[in-house]
């Protein structure tokens, strides 16, 4: 009975913490009035500081407490570190390949924002190794995303105990409530992991099993993948409407938000499948195909069955869809622009070619390389011919960029009599040219592999999008 009345009073006192924690938060960043609201207390004893599953906000109170008298502002800290991690979506989303380096890279990324903010409820000085860290991963990224920190380690290679260092720096949270949905992979791995004693009958029950119940976070709840969906979708929307938020209402409170808008515009910029954007350059146009939708059987088969072989009606031999049936591909081959990223480009490139059917029976695709002036100007007319460049592709140029020299060349095939039906341009590029000033009469599009593409001045009338290498192989393309 004492117990139950001690633990009672221990939860009443950390509650009251954390509620005057962000009460003071809330008198300067209002434009995270839904995110806090959106996150209630409960005190869970399985963790020795605070935690987070994207519903509760878990607390330990013997923390708090301390944290509390010794300073403040590391409460109103921890807090907020762990309302970010929901807001980007770090508690509802598949983690990396090396789940440690990852919690590492969210950290990070939140640590450097809260560091980032002028308001004297979290401000606080910051290390000299942080502040080194910091200005490192600046040198690669304009934004310290998460994902983006994650792999400039894993390309750097970081040491291990360099690692064990930073963990240890930018500890705040317990990621152990972390309850995201598995990779495919891995719930294929545990599928067939389940199924191999009995594949044909206990195995693929328990496979089905860890399919529908396989989150059980450290507070021991059990959430199955819609409910999880249903989450990430809640802190999506929240998020979305803190960028909105800060872009229009508290655009002065957002200056003393660091870099929050720039990490939310990353995070919530608007993602398409390769074939979904190139949906935007079809155009209806006629196929020979059987038109099942107008074609009428009942007078077709009623005149082969009153005359033998005459149907009374011929079945239509094309049908109208939207195909794309001229385009025109532009690599950026200047000394800025990478070799790799160009041939990961054309490759998911000539796999949309063959296999999505977006493109007409007899299309033309007419890839041109181009600095300041156009190197190569290739026709593609099937499958085959992609196939073969794509064995034998190689960069020509090395010299500066102005974009408008492929612009003026196709201009100049068009009044020729040659690229008169071009439904869109794609142009591959790093950002760093001249853009031409005319908008083109077709869609155009510029296509970055840098993360830092919010800051490149794109003409109004262009797309622009960001290539982003997915841990599962396919290609998102982010964009406005």
């Amino acid at each position: 009975m004492q117990g139950q009345k001690n633990r009672q009073e221990l939860e009443h006192i950390g509650k009251r913490i954390l509620g005057a924690s962000r009460d003071e938060l809330y008198l300067s960043m209002r434009f995270l009035d839904s995110a806090f609201a959106s996150l209630p207390f409960e005190m869970n004893l399985n963790t020795r500081v605070l935690a987070t599953d994207g519903e509760f906000l878990y607390f330990n109170p013997a923390f708090l407490m301390k944290q509390y008298r010794e300073e403040p502002v590391a409460v109103n800290r921890a807090f907020l570190h762990s309302v970010l991690h929901c807001v980007f979506r770090h508690a509802a989303r598949p983690k990396e390949q090396d789940a440690e380096l990852w919690d590492l890279a969210c950290d990070i990324a939140v640590e450097e924002l809260i560091d980032s903010m002028e308001d004297k409820s979290v401000r606080r000085l910051v290390s000299d190794e942080r502040t080194e860290l910091y200005g490192r991963l600046h040198k690669k990224l304009k934004v310290l995303s998460a994902e983006g920190i994650y792999h400039c380690f894993r390309e750097e290679r970081l040491p291990l105990d360099e690692q064990l260092r930073l963990e240890k720096l930018f500890y705040v949270d317990d990621h152990s409530f972390f309850e995201a949905p598995k990779r495919e992979t891995e719930t294929q791995d545990s599928k067939e992991g389940a199924g191999g004693q009995n594949e044909a009958g206990d195995g693929e029950q328990n496979g089905q099993q860890n399919e529908n119940r396989e989150n059980t976070g450290s507070g021991g709840r059990t959430r199955s993948r819609e409910e999880l969906a249903a989450l990430a979708r809640k802190w999506k929307q929240i998020g979305e409407s803190m960028k909105t938020n800060l872009e229009t209402f508290s655009a002065r409170a957002g200056r003393r938000a660091g870099g929050l808008l720039a990490s939310l515009t990353v995070e919530y910029r608007e993602t398409y499948d390769y074939p979904d954007f190139l949906r935007k350059f079809t155009r209806p146009r006629e196929e020979l195909r059987l038109s099942e939708e107008e074609f009428d059987t009942a007078f077709y088969t009623y005149g082969l069955s009153l005359y033998g072989n005459l149907p009374l009606v011929e079945p239509l031999e094309y049908t109208e869809e939207n195909r794309i049936s001229e385009l025109v591909i532009v690599i950026d081959t200047s000394g800025s622009c990478q070799a790799d990223g160009a041939d990961e480009f054309l490759r998911d490139t000539f796999a949309v070619l063959n296999d999505s059917g977006l493109f007409a029976r007899n299309y033309r695709v007419r890839l041109l390389q181009s600095d300041v002036k156009v190197h190569s100007d290739v026709l593609i007319t099937s499958a085959a011919e992609a196939d073969e460049l794509r064995r034998c592709f190689r960069l020509y140029g090395g010299g500066g960029t102005d974009f408008r020299a492929a612009f003026e060349y196709v201009a100049k095939q068009r009044e020729n009599g040659d690229m008169t039906g071009i439904q869109g341009l794609l142009y591959f590029t790093d950002g760093y040219g001249t853009f031409p000033e005319e908008r083109p009469d077709y869609d155009t599009a510029f296509l970055f592999w840098r993360s830092d593409y919010e800051d490149i001045p794109v003409p109004a009338w262009a797309y622009r999008l960001l290539l982003k290498k997915q841990p599962n192989g396919g290609s998102k393309y982010g964009g406005r």
